[in-house]
């Protein structure tokens, strides 16, 4: 039953959250298919930060441990804050790509 909570917390906020959403916010439900799209493109750009901070990590180490002959651990690329700063780093690069792709005029918001 414990593995039931966590996925059935995040059904029911998300299922609120639309609610809110289309309800007071007045926001169109078709959209919410495009704004699932860009949190996937997000997620997908995150999981390449991950892996590429993770590949240089265990090359940074592989190279120290052999240029050194000290002993450095793997486990320093398996931090939980790693896959949290890739996160940071994937929404930061959507949205600068976002940025610079849209067409601004001075003094206006698109």
């Amino acid at each position: 039953m414990e593995w039931a909570f966590v996925p059935a917390l995040v059904a029911c906020t998300s299922v609120l959250a639309c609610l809110f959403g289309v309800r007071w916010l007045r926001l169109s439900a078709e959209g919410l298919g495009r704004g699932i799209g860009k949190a996937l493109e997000c997620i997908g750009v995150m999981l390449g930060f991950f892996v590429l901070n993770v590949m240089l990590g265990v090359a940074v180490i592989l190279l120290w441990r052999q240029a050194t002959g000290m002993f450095l651990s793997l486990y320093f690329v398996t931090d939980v804050t790693l896959l949290v700063i890739a996160l940071l780093q994937g929404f930061v690069f959507q949205w600068w790509r976002r940025e610079s792709q849209a067409p601004t005029r001075r003094g206006e918001e698109v």
